[in-house]
């Protein structure tokens, strides 16, 4: 072989690194796109995953609330490998007027979820694995980032959750609808 051949041999082979490389990068660049488009879309559908409106919360989670029983109780899923539970933990980190009683858990391999753990507020109460996967198993939730509203021992309220702008939305007519059940006439 001529070292005109090997040099050949060898600008084949790196462009064809290269092209994989790059078909790589753009598959997962597409798969990212659809992922998001689908939330877009489906920003107002009803939350389907999860135990539903109404249930009896499972005897796991009533021995992790803290709150009064007429107090509302968030409970955030997120999964420590989910890149919107990074950015939606991010946004809580900085998001001011959060409401009290607001519980994650983050199920997932320990470094990223020591990363998500560390974006969140520290007034976010944390239970991560193996604790958090029981949980998340109890209320029958596969989607990330997802948040129940509990009240008196049942699940007032869930969505799927994209920033904290739809939290802080999610959370203000939570609050709105239990002042409209103590008082409906605004007195």
């Amino acid at each position: 072989m001529t070292a005109f051949e090997t040099v050949l041999l060898g600008a084949v082979a790196s462009w064809l690194l290269v092209l994989t490389v790059v078909s790589v990068l753009i598959v997962r660049q597409i798969a990212l796109l659809t992922v998001r488009l689908d939330r877009l879309f489906d920003r107002n559908a009803p939350a389907d995953d999860g135990l539903g409106i109404g249930a009896q919360i499972p005897d796991e989670i009533s021995g992790i609330l803290d709150a009064a029983p007429d107090q509302p109780t968030y409970l955030l899923v997120l999964g420590a490998s989910c890149v919107p539970c990074r950015q939606l933990s991010l946004q809580l980190g900085y998001a001011d007027l959060l409401p009290d009683n607001i519980i994650a858990l983050i199920s997932g391999h320990a470094e990223h979820r020591a990363a998500i753990v560390e974006l969140l507020p520290a007034s976010i109460r944390t239970i991560t694995d193996p604790k958090a996967r029981e949980l998340i198993d109890a209320l029958e939730v596969s989607t990330t980032p997802f948040c129940f509203e509990i009240q008196r021992e049942r699940i007032r309220g869930k969505t799927v959750l994209d920033d904290v702008d739809e939290f802080k939305r999610f959370t203000s007519e939570a609050v709105a609808l239990s002042l409209t059940e103590v008082a409906p006439n605004g007195r």
